[in-house]
């Protein structure tokens, strides 16, 4: 997704790839993307990178400046997107591990207004990542019902429970919606949109069951296939979910892919036993 966003977007005279990182937290998306830029070469020569990560923590911004504040041209900052006036241009309008689901439906659009005022205010074409929580996940069927509820990252407690937290949830025509709603209240034009799942069926909570007990744990499954020194039986992969209220179009894609992906295990196991 970084690569498709950084590719097509002009560099500044200097030659950087200028990068705003949103709820840059403790430095996650900096590594990622230095990481393609060092491995990718059609990406790699081509690119100074210019990265300012941005948080409302205080304490993650001191973190994420220890951990990579002496790389040059990396600089963190403590600012709140939903009102802090941004400065200069930039190419590359970044997010990663969910920042703006933190934010209500009228708290990411106005942060939406803020990153479409400035590019506008730099005649910038940029490209703008957002990463949220995805509405219809199988990991929460039963909360598909509710765009906004009460989510717990229990998959990073290594003791306790997690504390819950307000979260915000879209589809892609729920999230579009609201880009564009940003880009007309400036009068900023939108090329085009893209959308992407990262985790159809290996969420990180269909391994703890948080909010579908009833899920077959597909993320350990799946990963358990990449371990040599395991042997996983391909039956327990098969799709098997019972699916809550959504619209239509979701609940026949969830049926499209299902038959997609069993038959593909079927044939899996139809080859395992031809070898064994």
């Amino acid at each position: 997704m970084f690569k498709q966003a950084i590719a097509p977007y002009s560099k500044d005279k200097e030659g950087k790839l200028r990068v705003l990182d949103v709820g840059s937290g403790t430095g996650d998306g900096y590594v990622l993307l230095s990481t393609l830029l060092s491995e990718e070469g059609s990406l790699g020569s081509s690119y100074d990178l210019d990265y300012l990560g941005i948080d409302i923590s205080a304490q993650m911004v001191e973190t994420a400046s220890n951990l990579y504040g002496n790389q040059n041209n990396v600089r963190f900052e403590c600012a709140d997107i939903r009102t802090s006036q941004l400065e200069g241009p930039f190419d590359v309008y970044l997010s990663c591990g969910v920042p703006y689901s933190h934010l209500t439906h009228d708290e990411l659009c106005q942060a939406l207004k803020m990153i479409v005022t400035n590019a506008c205010e730099n005649s910038c074409r940029c490209a703008v990542v957002v990463d949220v929580l995805g509405r219809y996940s199988i990991e929460w069927t039963p909360k598909w019902k509710e765009s906004r509820w009460d989510y717990r990252m229990s998959f990073f407690e290594s003791e306790g429970d997690a504390e819950a937290t307000w979260m915000s949830f879209y589809s892609h025509q729920h999230l579009q919606k609201i880009v564009q709603q940003a880009a007309d209240v400036v009068g900023c034009q939108v090329e085009k949109f893209e959308f992407f799942d990262r985790s159809i069926m290996v969420g990180r909570h269909s391994s703890t069951g948080e909010f579908n007990p009833g899920l077959p744990q597909y993320r350990d499954l799946v990963n358990s296939l990449l371990d040599p020194s395991l042997e996983t039986e391909l039956s327990q992969l098969i799709f098997r979910v019972e699916l809550g209220s959504a619209p239509e179009h979701i609940l026949d894609f969830f049926g499209q892919f299902s038959g997609w992906w069993n038959s593909l295990v079927s044939d899996a196991t139809a080859h395992q036993a031809t070898c064994v």
